[in-house]
């Protein structure tokens, strides 16, 4: 998988801040240990010598407090090397998911749902490398690592008050875990109750109506007090026993043995050498290890805790590329535009056989009269499909050689959809190119952006949110002043759900078309945008209507084109008549 391979390739890049993990874990439990010594010190040994005979008892405190302060120390860099192991992860599963969905074929990312998507990106990626990394597997060695450190201190310091302490652990275990199956039985029984309950309120609101014409109100308020009274039992008891897991069950286990430990600990300490530091110690460090060993129960490394978010992003990561073997990254100057038999079917949408030639300056026209073709046409233009047969070619070159991302940035390409970044206007404008103070004042004048910008109080550095209206018309001079600016060898337009009125459309266009040395293509559903153009392209269901030159075509007057201008020519006779 995929996904596997790029956890393993991230936590290998890191296993230097991993080792320092675990030896600044290892230096953290040989300080908390070295901590409690101290104070077993303090009691057996300092309390109890004389101030003449100089008991050293500051040097000890400052010893604990230095130590302390190493603890402390030690814990925060501890912290911040596992965020930046679980943090680094998370984002290189995000960086990947997110970049094989831009570079994914855009046909197969559509079938995904898209915020579903994002979430998952996010989430599943955070899941992984800040819980189950940076959570789980963080607590499993920090407390492994604890308990060996305790086990040994205790096994030093007192053999036999140690041997008890971890000797029960299988004891705690397995009570713990009979209780947790006890009470895993009850929380099911108590939760289908409340829904039970819960339903009972929706289906007696739903079904009012039926209720009230069966006069069934008093009934229905009877049942409710007794499920009421079932409900009131059930929770005091349910509580009751969610409390003992929580917290009771620990606190009595752990204090019998305490009780155990103070009994045993006492009976040598009064037969045998006073060792009531060693007993405090000890006392100390059982609910510390109990604790420790606690978490790890219900700590989970297993790789199947984190199956589905692997699945999920294993889905993501694997969608097809739109990036294949693309040899071409770099062309002369642009001379040739060229589509050859091209072929292309989706749903219900398909173009069959198109071909079409243009040279530098030269400008083509494509009107779709009958099916929505356009899209299609613009997909196939940018390359964000390819086709099923026949060759799209620039200067004889191949689509598929040209490397994608090189082959945009040879296009600007105006799609109908007019979709804005969140961000501000001169971050649109000049996307995704840096700053260039002539061209984007050159874009602005291009646009006829300037006069709206000056009723914006926050002018160009106004920010465009989807939540906030924003006038059509702005944002179509928006893409258009990002397409001059870009100012690409071939300019692709396609205006069929333009929202600007037919003049200022035209105006638009026509500061396109002024444009020198460019090849320039204009889909449209309007037939007199193609009138100034040097080609045009007709097509209608599935099929090229026509192509060739406009003026040819014009003259021609048995050909679609004139057909087409002489209807637009009678209607708008007849609106005036």
């Amino acid at each position: 998988m995929k996904t596997k391979e790029l956890i393993s390739q991230t936590l290998s890049k890191k296993i230097s801040k991993i080792l320092y993990v675990v030896l600044t874990l290892i230096v953290s439990a040989a300080l908390q240990v070295f901590c409690i010594l101290i104070l077993r010190t303090l009691i057996d040994n300092i309390f109890q010598t004389p101030v003449a005979e100089e008991p050293k008892l500051a040097f000890w405190i400052g010893s604990f407090v230095v130590s302390l302060l190493l603890l402390v120390g030690i814990g925060l860099v501890t912290k911040n090397l596992v965020v930046s192991i679980s943090t680094n992860l998370s984002t290189s599963l995000t960086n990947a998911a997110y970049s094989a969905s831009l570079r994914s074929e855009i046909n197969e990312f559509e079938k995904f749902d898209k915020e579903l998507i994002a979430t998952k990106i996010v989430n599943d990626a955070n899941y992984i490398g800040e819980v189950y990394i940076g959570r789980n597997w963080f607590v499993f060695f920090r407390n492994l690592i604890y308990i060996i450190g305790y086990f040994i201190s205790m096994m030093i310091i007192s053999p036999v008050l140690g041997a008890i302490t971890f000797g029960a652990l299988p004891i705690f275990y397995m009570l713990v875990r009979s209780y947790d199956k006890y009470f895993g039985k009850l929380d099911t029984k108590a939760t289908t109750s409340y829904d039970a309950r819960a339903n009972k309120i929706k289906d007696d609101l739903v079904n009012l109506r039926s209720i009230k014409l069966r006069n069934g109100i008093v009934l229905e308020e009877e049942e409710m007090a007794k499920i009421n009274e079932e409900y009131i039992a059930t929770k005091k008891t349910h509580s009751l026993l969610k409390d003992v897991k929580d917290h009771k069950l620990f606190d009595l286990l752990v204090g019998l043995l305490l009780a155990l430990l103070l009994g045993i600990g006492g009976y040598q300490s009064t037969r045998f050498a006073p060792i009531p530091g060693t007993i405090t110690a000890v006392v100390l460090m059982t609910p510390i290890v109990y604790r420790l060993f606690s978490q790890l129960m219900y700590n989970t490394i297993m790789p199947s805790f984190i199956e589905n978010e692997l699945e999920s992003l294993e889905e993501i990561i694997s969608v097809r590329s739109e990036l294949k073997a693309e040899p071409i990254s770099s062309l002369d100057e642009i001379h040739s535009f060229k589509f050859q038999n091209v072929t292309y079917t989706v749903n219900s949408l398909s173009i069959n056989d198109v071909n079409f030639e243009l040279k530098r300056g030269e400008k083509l026209g494509v009107l779709s009269i009958e099916d929505n073709n356009d899209r299609v046409m613009f997909d196939l233009l940018t390359k964000l499909v390819r086709p099923k047969e026949g060759i799209i070619s620039i200067n004889n070159c191949d689509f598929n050689k040209i490397n994608t991302i090189y082959l945009r940035s040879l296009i600007t390409a105006i799609p109908d959809e007019r979709n804005l970044f969140r961000d501000t206007i001169a971050n649109n404008i000049i996307y995704p190119l840096e700053f260039d103070e002539y061209k984007y004042n050159d874009a602005l004048n291009k646009s006829g952006l300037k006069d709206f910008l000056v009723n914006l109080e926050d002018k160009d550095k106004t920010i465009l949110d989807p939540s906030m209206p924003i006038n059509e018309e702005l944002k179509q001079r928006i893409i258009f002043a990002n397409a001059f600016y870009k100012d690409s060898k071939i300019f692709i337009l396609n205006e069929t759900n333009s929202k600007l009125e037919p003049r200022k459309e035209e105006q638009l266009i026509q500061e396109i078309f002024e444009l020198k040395n460019k090849i320039t293509i204009i889909l449209t559903d309007k037939n007199y945008s193609v009138l100034k153009c040097d080609k045009v392209l007709i097509l209608g269901k599935d099929e090229v209507l026509e192509y060739g030159r406009v003026d040819e075509l014009l003259e021609d007057k048995t050909s679609v084109l004139s057909s087409l201008i002489k209807k637009v020519k009678t209607t708008k006779s007849a609106k005036v008549s």
